[in-house]
């Protein structure tokens, strides 16, 4: 069960966690959700992480997997147009 619920929690950050190096900041993750058009509930458990640096992926996804965060729905009503590169 607990590897099913970390497993969900890198699917739906996978483009996030693919853009940032490595150590980072809660706030480039932030950045990452919203230039990527994550939905509201993903932005909102990424700027409700602790102020800190996380070491690698494996981090965020411990510190998201330890929330109510993934049971919420992933609704793409609430999804952020991606900027244009």
């Amino acid at each position: 069960m607990v590897e099913a619920k970390l497993e969900a929690v890198r699917a739906r950050l996978e483009s996030i966690l693919e853009s940032v190096q490595f150590p980072t900041h809660r706030w480039q993750l932030v950045v990452a959700a919203d230039y990527h058009g994550a939905d509201h509930a993903t932005r909102r458990a990424l700027r409700d992480l602790s102020v800190e640096t996380y070491p690698d992926s494996a981090a965020v996804v411990d510190a998201l997997a330890r929330t109510s965060w993934i049971s919420l729905p992933c609704d793409p009503t609430t999804r952020h147009t991606p900027v244009d590169d």
